[in-house]
């Protein structure tokens, strides 16, 4: 397995392109035989920053309130408070022309590639679709060549052996990157990333996660990437952010995050993640509480991964 590159932080004084500001979702909870109609407090009051080249993860439980906050910053939800910015505008996200100049900025990719990719159409139409919105190609040559490129920057050529398909010809994996390319289709500025390789094959993840950090250095872009598995967010982002009951309890570098968890939730998220070294020492008859193992970092009987950039076990090999 070759070793990852270090994922790439937004550069120092990298302009902000992404913000939320004490962002509030709330949902009328459905009431019962006697009972009133509650309130479900989904996103409670986050806050956040994301720069350009920047990989900021989100981690969390199902439920945190992470693809809430997702759907809200991709306009997909309206916010109950606070406001998005986008390089330091706020944004109205409704309908219209407004609403597509900010899709143009802002895209998401979604969990499951095979329900975000409309098993009826080949790769072409859900590529060329978003080419002619947002890059207008005045000709089929110009078509082409940019459903070429597309493909290319995702790692899946020649294009003509995948223009042709549908999506149920295709591997996870090539899904997903199909996604990915329809997503850069836009030219964004921001990659809103949900459980990108949640669903695909443990051999595959890393090559999709390698993908996206490749697209942040070589575009610019600010990925939020969202995920329960904080073993592959301490790999791939420079900051983590973890989500807990809809409010943000603990933020900053993801070696600090990881290596010196404060809050109690931060350290059950690490203490649940796959880990040999703890499960070695454990079938050793030694105790994986308070001791420091292998390359790693004790945290009140967590051990970290070992030593970044090597990745962590729970993603596998590049394929």
């Amino acid at each position: 397995m070759t070793a990852p590159a270090a994922p790439p932080p937004g550069a120092p004084g990298a302009p902000v392109v992404l913000a939320a500001d004490g962002l509030v979702k709330d949902f009328r909870a459905p009431g019962g035989p006697g009972r009133r109609r509650g309130v479900l407090h989904a996103v409670r009051g986050v806050s956040l920053e994301l720069a350009a080249g920047e990989i900021v993860a989100l981690v969390g439980e199902s439920g945190s309130g992470k693809s809430t906050l997702a759907r809200l910053l991709s306009g997909l939800e309206r916010p109950t408070g606070g406001q998005i910015l986008l390089r330091g505008r706020p944004v109205q996200v409704a309908r219209g022309r407004d609403y597509r100049a900010y899709k143009r900025s802002v895209q998401m990719i979604f969990q499951d590639p095979f329900s975000s990719l409309n098993p009826a159409h080949t790769v072409r139409y859900h590529l060329s679709r978003p080419v002619s919105i947002h890059q207008a190609p005045g000709s089929r040559a110009a078509m082409d060549a940019a459903l070429a490129g597309l493909l290319q920057q995702v790692h899946l050529t020649p294009a003509a052996d995948f223009l042709a398909k549908y999506p149920h010809e295709l591997s996870g994996g090539q899904r997903q990157r199909v996604a990915i390319a329809r997503a850069l289709a836009a030219r964004p500025q921001v990659l809103l990333a949900d459980e990108p390789v949640s669903m695909l094959d443990v051999s595959l993840r890393l090559g999709v996660l390698n993908l996206l950090a490749e697209l942040c250095a070589a575009q610019r872009l600010g990925i939020l990437y969202i995920t329960h598995d904080i073993a592959s967010a301490r790999y791939f982002a420079g900051t983590i952010l973890v989500m807990q009951a809809g409010s943000v309890v603990e933020a900053g570098p993801a070696e600090q995050v990881t290596q010196s968890p404060a809050h109690p939730y931060t350290r059950q998220l690490i203490a649940s993640a796959p880990d040999p070294d703890r499960a070695l020492a454990g079938s050793d008859g030694g105790t994986s509480d308070g001791g420091t193992t292998a390359g790693g970092i004790s945290n009140g009987g967590t051990s970290v991964w070992g030593n970044r950039p090597s990745p962590p076990p729970a993603l596998g090999a590049t394929r």
